[in-house]
């Protein structure tokens, strides 16, 4: 599965995500198989549909109450 590399928090525990479910940050391990940069393939720790955070507060603890917010859309101005 490949996610945001944003969405990827590295600490003295190691790889993490942070999941939302039910309102709730989850931190998840994960494995990395590769990076793109922008983005990474996780081996396993997250699967399908699950809602990562990006840019995590580094203080984001394990059972954190958290809202979801709709995604912004990204507007290019031609010239």
């Amino acid at each position: 599965m490949i996610i945001p590399a944003d969405a990827v928090v590295f600490d003295q525990n190691g790889l993490h995500v942070a999941v939302v479910e039910n309102g709730t940050a989850r931190l998840q391990k994960i494995t990395i198989a590769r990076d793109f940069g922008k983005e990474v393939e996780v081996h396993d720790g997250v699967k399908p549909g699950d809602q990562v955070i990006l840019n995590p507060m580094v203080d984001l603890a394990d059972g954190s109450k958290v809202t979801v917010r709709p995604a912004r859309k990204l507007t290019i101005a031609k010239e």
